[in-house]
């Protein structure tokens, strides 16, 4: 879907104009994801528990970008890019999925949008 269109972006504008501007787009994405997601996470347990709640975030999220990143190279060694990107865009969705429906509202009286 997207990629015939980056690769003709890419054709016209440079490989690494493409890279770049990709690479920054996704930082900025990625911080606006991060910031609500880390608030709601501070909020789920109690104030006593909050830095253990952070520090085990932190450090689950590390194992977790590694077996990730084994993952998708041996998805991509065997099948290709396109496995790669598919398995990296269905588990993107499913947190997104996770998150709306799995975890609780810290609002009084809100709901996620």
């Amino acid at each position: 879907m997207i990629g015939p269109f980056a690769g003709r972006l890419s054709d016209r504008l440079g490989r690494k104009a493409v890279i770049f501007w990709a690479c920054i787009g996704s930082a900025i994405l990625m911080a606006a994801r991060m910031g609500p997601f880390q608030a709601l996470m501070s909020e789920i347990v109690s104030d006593e528990r909050r830095g253990a709640m952070m520090s085990m975030s932190i450090a689950l999220g590390q194992v977790v970008t590694g077996i990730a990143g084994g993952i998708a190279g041996l998805a991509y060694t065997e099948y290709g890019y396109l496995s790669s990107t598919m398995l990296g865009a269905a588990s993107m969705l499913a947190m997104g999925f996770l998150v709306r429906y799995g975890m609780p509202e810290t609002r009084k009286g809100g709901q996620a949008t």
